[in-house]
C-alpha cells in the first residue's frame, strides 16, 4: 500500500513533468495561508525561506545543502469566508528552465486540503528531487501545523529519492 503522503510524477502533454501532492490537514485554511505567507512563520519551519505572499513578491524556499529556489509570486488568494486560497510562484533553479509552484488551499473533511503543484519541471532527475523535496517540505508544513518542534527536513531524502525514482520508472501516479 502506498503511504498516502506519497506525491504523483505524472507526465505532462508537453513532455515535461508534473509534480503534485494531496494532503489532507486537520487544520483552518488560514492557518496553513499563515504558515506559507507569513515570513515568520515560515522561516520557523523552513530555514532561509521567505514568500512575501503578494504578486511580484519573493518566493524564496531554501532547500537544506542542496541550494534555494528563487522566484516570484505570480499570484496570492488568502483563504477568506468562501474563497479559496491560493499561491503560485515561478520556481527558479539553477541550469534548469524557470517552472511553476502552486499551493491551493480549500475547505475539507475536518481541516483543510493542500494540493501542491509543481507544473513544467523538464529534467526528469531534477524532478525526482524536487518530488522528494516537496514530500519533505510537506511534512515540515504538517509538523509545524501541529506544533511539534522544527526537525531537520532533508534527514530522509535519500529513500525518498528512491520511491519517486521508481515512480518515474514505472509511469506510476503515487496512488
Amino acid at each position: 500500500m502506498t503511504d498516502a503522503r506519497t506525491g504523483a510524477l505524472l507526465r505532462a502533454e508537453n513532455d515535461t513533468l508534473l509534480i503534485r501532492f494531496d494532503r489532507a490537514l486537520p487544520h483552518r485554511a488560514v492557518r496553513v495561508w499563515s504558515a506559507l505567507a507569513r515570513p515568520e512563520h515560515l522561516g520557523a519551519w523552513l530555514p532561509g525561506s521567505r514568500i512575501d505572499a503578494e504578486p511580484g513578491g519573493v518566493a524564496r524556499l531554501a532547500l537544506g545543502e542542496a541550494g534555494a529556489s528563487e522566484g516570484q509570486v505570480l499570484e496570492a488568494f488568502a483563504p477568506s469566508g468562501r474563497v479559496d486560497g491560493l499561491l503560485m510562484h515561478s520556481w527558479a533553479w539553477d541550469g534548469l528552465p524557470n517552472s511553476v509552484v502552486s499551493w491551493s488551499l480549500a475547505p475539507g473533511d475536518g481541516g483543510t486540503r493542500l494540493r501542491l503543484s509543481h507544473a513544467e519541471v523538464s529534467d526528469p532527475e531534477a524532478a525526482v528531487s524536487f518530488a522528494a523535496g516537496w514530500h519533505l517540505i510537506a511534512d515540515g508544513l504538517a509538523r509545524f501545523l501541529r506544533r511539534e518542534p522544527a526537525a531537520e527536513l532533508w534527514a530522509n531524502a535519500e529513500p525518498l529519492l528512491a520511491t519517486y525514482r521508481a515512480q518515474l520508472a514505472a509511469g506510476s501516479d503515487g496512488g
